[in-house]
């Protein structure tokens, strides 16, 4: 196994970032050759490794477990478009996010949007506590006999039973009759109303209301 693996350190074939005197070595395989010009002392390169140990790096830990929480919880109410890990070509609509530099596309979508996220529930919560505050100062113990005897009032007067205004039909309707004096039409009734588009300005079941008196030449009244 010693013979088939290429020992530490040394590039992934495929990578394209710069290799010190790279071009300059032929005959071994890309991992050999580079492991072994990453070790030689006479050949100027930087003094840590290009894929370097960042486990104490804070941003190689963003976004942060909270914003992660934050930006998934979204999924409960809304449409779970946009969730952790975020992947970059994402060309709709994330809220909160901003163009930032040197940062990872992930980064800026998951923080600005659990920051829009913060800032609409504590606007809610504000109003919320607005509200119940408004209501409290309403019903306060100096107001409050005054507020009984306000729906008191208002009661009496939602309930009052209201006067019959409208004359009693007669009592008695004879099949044949088409026409009455005291009841109106039915207003789908596609039948012939002597006068009725001569007329203009009433509902259907006022104007079909005794319309005989159209026949009788009547139209004064």
């Amino acid at each position: 196994m010693e013979l088939v693996r290429t020992a530490e350190p040394h590039y992934i074939p495929g990578y394209t970032g710069h290799c010190p005197q790279y071009r300059f070595s032929c005959g071994e395989t890309y991992a050999k050759a580079t492991h072994r010009l990453l070790l030689d002392p006479t050949i100027d390169h930087a003094k840590t490794h290009v894929l370097a140990n960042r486990a104490g790096d804070h941003e190689a830990w963003r976004p942060t477990k909270g914003d992660v929480s934050v930006a998934n919880g979204r999924s409960e109410s809304t449409d779970p478009l946009i969730v952790h890990p975020m992947l970059p070509g994402y060309k709709g609509f994330a809220p909160g996010s901003k163009d930032g530099f040197e940062e990872r596309y992930t980064v800026c979508v998951i923080e600005g949007l659990a920051d829009a996220e913060r800032q609409l529930r504590g606007k809610m919560i504000s109003d919320c506590l607005g509200t119940i505050g408004a209501q409290y100062e309403q019903i306060e113990s100096q107001n409050l006999k005054k507020q009984l005897q306000n729906y008191k009032k208002r009661h009496v007067v939602r309930y009052r039973e209201m006067a019959n205004t409208c004359p009693d039909p007669p009592l008695f309707i004879q099949s044949t009759d088409i026409y009455h004096k005291n009841i109106k039409m039915i207003p789908n009734y596609l039948g012939y109303i002597p006068g009725r588009k001569f007329r203009c300005g009433k509902t259907f079941g006022v104007d079909s209301k005794d319309v005989k008196k159209w026949l009788r030449r009547d139209s004064g009244l």
